[in-house]
């Protein structure tokens, strides 16, 4: 990632809503070029937010991802 990724947060009642932005570069050795960036960009989403799930639940604090933008360069 870099200074173009950004997190934030804000409270609803009990819940925590995160915000996510984040920038990747894509790499172009010849096993990434076959994967889509839609299908990179549900590969990111899905590592998110299996990590909030986790985090939620080892603190016991409800996290919602509100919103996430992933960019590929």
């Amino acid at each position: 990632m870099n200074e173009a990724s950004r997190l934030s947060y804000k409270l609803d009642g009990s819940t925590v809503k995160v915000n996510l932005r984040a920038s990747f570069e894509r790499l172009r050795a010849p096993m990434y070029m076959r994967v889509s960036d839609d299908d990179l960009r549900n590969r990111i989403l899905d590592i998110v937010d299996s990590v909030v799930n986790e985090v939620s639940k080892e603190y016991g604090i409800e996290i919602e991802l509100n919103k996430a933008d992933i960019i590929l360069h």
